[in-house]
Order: C-alpha cells, then sequence, then structure tokens
C-alpha cells in the first residue's frame, strides 16, 4: 500500500481527535453528562479522544517517509473511501464507551449515519441524550456534510501531487463540480468557509425565532449539512412554530444548491442562479412536487390542519426529501399513497452537483435527459448533426457515459439493498424505501422506517447492509466500488 495512505489516514484521525475535544468541552458545560441510559460521559470522551490521537500519530510516525508523493485518481478514490470507513469507526467511540449505544452494530450504523449525512438513526429516546453525546451525533454530520476529506484539504499540510483527485473523489457530484480557485487548496477553504458562513447565519435567524443557543447550533450542523438528525424524537414537527420550520426550508434549500453559485455571489458576480440550467430544473421540480403534495393533501385526501400548516408541511416535505435532509414536520406515512408516491421518487432526485445533498444529483437528470433527447433527435433524423449541450457548452461523451453507468449503477445497488433487506424479512415497501433512503443519503423511508419510527428494530445484519449503502451513497458510489475492487483484487493476488 502507498505509504501516504497511512500519513493521509494519521492526519485524519488527528484532526478527528482534535473535534472530539468540542462535544467534550460542551459535555463539562452543562450539569446532565449522566442520565438514565449514559453514563461516564466525560471519561469517555477522554478515552475516545486518546485512542484516536494515539492512533493517528502512531500512523503518522509510520509513514514519516512520505513526504512528496503523487496521489493519482485510484489513491483518490482509495484514500477517500478508507478515511470514511475509519472515520466512522472511530466515531462509534463517544456513542459505545458511554453506553449510549452499547451494541457496536447500532453506534456504527449511527456514526456512519451521522458522517454521511444519511440521518437515519437507532435511537428511539433522544431526549434522554445527554448534551455532549447529543452535540457530537449533530457535529458529525456538519463534519461530513462538506467533507471529511475537503476539511482535510482546507487545513491540514498538503500531501503533494494530485490533492485535487482526493477532493474530487468525495466532494458530491465530483465529476461535474466546477472548481472556483485556481488552487483545490484554496478552492476547499473557500467552500468550507461559505458552509461556515450559512450556518452561523442559521444560528442566528433561529436565536431570533425564540430557539435555545444549544439546540440552534445543533439544529444548524443537521440542516446545512443536510443531514437531518433532531434533537427530538418526533424531529421538528416536535418544534411548534411554524416561522422556525420556514427558516430550516430556506436553509436546506441552501445547503442544497451548488455552492459554486453562492461563491458567485459573495464575489460580487451578481445573481447568477437563475441562469443556471440545474438550478432551474431544481426549482421546477421543487414547485411542480409542492403544488401536487398541496393538492393532494389539502382537496383530495385533506388533512386534519390549517391552511398554513398545511402549505407548510407541502414546501417541507417537499424540501427536505428533495435536499436529503430527512427531517419531517409530519407524519407523511399516514398521507395518500399519491403523496407518498411523490415524496419516493424525489428521494432519486436529489439536490445540485457541488452542494451537501446526496442521491442521484438533479445535475445527472438533466444530462441524462439532454442525451436521450439529442439521441431521439438523431434517430428522427439521422443527417442531423445533434450536439448535446449543457449550459451552452457541448457535452464530452465521458460526461454521458459516466452520467448513465451512475444512474444504472444506483438503480441496480438499490434494488439489490432492498432484495436483501426483503430476504431478511422485510416486507416490500420497508424493503425498497429503506434502501433508497439509505443510498440517497435521506434517512427516515416508508413502512416500518417511516418518519414516526426508526431503523432500531430491524436484524444486524440489514442494519450492516444500510450502513454500507449509506456509505456508498455519500461516496458517490464509484469511490466505494473501486475501493472494494481494490481489496478483492489485492486479496486474491
Amino acid at each position: 500500500m502507498n505509504p501516504i495512505h497511512f500519513k493521509f489516514t494519521g492526519w485524519l484521525l488527528t484532526a478527528l481527535s482534535a473535534l472530539m475535544v468540542v462535544p467534550a468541552m460542551v459535555a463539562l458545560g452543562y450539569d446532565d453528562y449522566e442520565t438514565q441510559i449514559v453514563h461516564n460521559e466525560i471519561p469517555a470522551f477522554i478515552i475516545s479522544i486518546l485512542i484516536t490521537l494515539i492512533t493517528g500519530l502512531a500512523l503518522l510516525f509510520a509513514s514519516r517517509g512520505a513526504t512528496s508523493m503523487k496521489i493519482t485518481v485510484r489513491d483518490g478514490f482509495l484514500m477517500a473511501a478508507g478515511g470514511w470507513v475509519v472515520v466512522g469507526c472511530f466515531s462509534t467511540l463517544p456513542y459505545l464507551l458511554s453506553g449510549a449505544m452499547p451494541s457496536f452494530v447500532d453506534a456504527f450504523f449511527e456514526s456512519m449515519s451521522g458522517i454521511t449525512t444519511t440521518g437515519a438513526s437507532v435511537l428511539t429516546d433522544l431526549e434522554q441524550l445527554p448534551r455532549g453525546v447529543m452535540f457530537w451525533r449533530c457535529m458529525t454530520q456538519w463534519i461530513g456534510g462538506m467533507g471529511i476529506i475537503g476539511l482535510f484539504v482546507a487545513i491540514l499540510p498538503a500531501l503533494g501531487e494530485g490533492s485535487h483527485n482526493l477532493f474530487r473523489a468525495e466532494i458530491p457530484g465530483g465529476a461535474n463540480f466546477e472548481k472556483i480557485t485556481p488552487r483545490i487548496r484554496e478552492t476547499a477553504r473557500a467552500l468550507w468557509s461559505i458552509y461556515l458562513g450559512i450556518s452561523v447565519l442559521e444560528v442566528i435567524c433561529l436565536v431570533l425565532a425564540g430557539m435555545p443557543v444549544f439546540d440552534s447550533i445543533c439544529h444548524a450542523f443537521t440542516t446545512v449539512s443536510t443531514g437531518g438528525f433532531s434533537l427530538h424524537t418526533k424531529s421538528i414537527g416536535e418544534i411548534d412554530s411554524i416561522l422556525m420550520q420556514w427558516i430550516f426550508i430556506i436553509f436546506m434549500l441552501l445547503g442544497a444548491i451548488n455552492f459554486t453559485l453562492h461563491f458567485k455571489l459573495i464575489k460580487g458576480e451578481g445573481f447568477t442562479y437563475w441562469s443556471n440550467e440545474e438550478f432551474r430544473l431544481f426549482s421546477y421540480i421543487c414547485g411542480v412536487a409542492v403544488t401536487f403534495l398541496f393538492i393532494d393533501i389539502f382537496f383530495i385526501d385533506p388533512i386534519d390542519a390549517p391552511f398554513i400548516e398545511v402549505v407548510t408541511d407541502a414546501f417541507f416535505q417537499v424540501a427536505t426529501i428533495i435536499t436529503t435532509t430527512g427531517y419531517s414536520s409530519a407524519d407523511y406515512g399516514l398521507w395518500s399513497p399519491f403523496s407518498q408516491s411523490i415524496l419516493f421518487i424525489l428521494m432519486f432526485v436529489g439536490g445540485c452537483a457541488g452542494s451537501t445533498s446526496g442521491s442521484v444529483k438533479v445535475v445527472r437528470h438533466l444530462i441524462a435527459s439532454k442525451a436521450i433527447f439529442s439521441e431521439l433527435r438523431s434517430m428522427a433524423s439521422p443527417r442531423e448533426v445533434i450536439v448535446t449541450r449543457i449550459q451552452g457548452a457541448p457535452l464530452a461523451e465521458a460526461a454521458i457515459k459516466n452520467t448513465f453507468i451512475f444512474m444504472t449503477l444506483f438503480f441496480a445497488l438499490t434494488v439489490a439493498g432492498a432484495l436483501i433487506l426483503a430476504l431478511l424479512g422485510a416486507d416490500m415497501k420497508t424493503a425498497f424505501s429503506a434502501s433508497l433512503a439509505c443510498i440517497s443519503n435521506v434517512g427516515p423511508g416508508l413502512g416500518a422506517v417511516g418518519p414516526a419510527l426508526n431503523y432500531g428494530h430491524l436484524p444486524a445484519i440489514s442494519k450492516l447492509v444500510l450502513t454500507l449503502q449509506m456509505l456508498m451513497g455519500r461516496l458517490e458510489l464509484f469511490g466505494f466500488l473501486i475501493f472494494f475492487m481494490s481489496a478483492v483484487t489485492r486479496r486474491k493476488s
């Protein structure tokens, strides 16, 4: 194995140990660090920090000779996938050592759900968690939102030539991501600065709306990251404030928009959002989905709620599903099959490339639809030269091929996951929605894993399958599959 892999993992774990200090300080600041289900929270964080730090330093010592080795495209995929697996494992330590989740499978599921910003949970009584553990749970989503690799590239020592291959292996929609500065490290810093700024802005908005500071910070962590963890067992439905729900809607959408557009606005290039084809399609899909959902739950199969609540629920549920956040303001498992079908379809869509959202991404649907339309035109007019364009520029055949391969893999892996879950005893509605919700990083699904329920009742093997789905989805499939193929090939050789 390339020594640079060990050095990268060492720096990653060292940074993770430093981040664990924050929830440890939060635990010290509150007097609820021992509850009915959690004991010795502060010692648990101290031990977790030491284990993670010592392991990281040991890897750095072992790889001290690796100083300027080139990171190839393959290395980028392997390091990104391996890094996420390692971080997922070490992030379980506070859960395990505090007693919040004594089962490793449950702790690994919750940890991976956090860093991949999926938002699926096995916990049934969130209100019993002490502040430090709760803060760590939400913080993992914020770290994973813009990407732990992106954070590494932005703040830690450079690994040498090819760092952009590492960065692009992680960033959502990486193959279609536009570099916003000449150097990839500057790009990572710019993205994380915008990400931090939007998060702080949401905290301010929530505090002004009447939410406590601690709650505001935790919810900002899980909104801008489009993660979906909440401090309440019933998610956002527990918060009786229309104003706060609209704040969540706005910031979920901001998290799901390509951060390149935010960057251009901040740099004074004007409001360029509507000139972007992907953003326009994203807006149209949201508008149509909200309209259909509102008509169904207000006129056709009305729910017992005031007009403003119905409008808010329609907007909120469309925003939380298409952005792959996974909050719930209402139990949409009780809505009509038509409304549930709309939400199910939105799980296949996702947000924009270069955002914090998961799933297929709108840009891939845009490329696929244009490629199909161009092919149909070519078949109808064989002598006419048809060029597929996006944003006025011709689309390379490699980009079209990459898009269709990704979409084929996405659907195939979703079906495969669903069949495995069905084999393990889940009904088909639960199996398909759970598989899709995890690989698209949405979180809650339908059936027995709906918004009013969770994943805690599933067998351990099912949880591991879904954990794998989360990781594949967050790494845009290719990263994890290349990592898996490399491991299998090495083992055979």
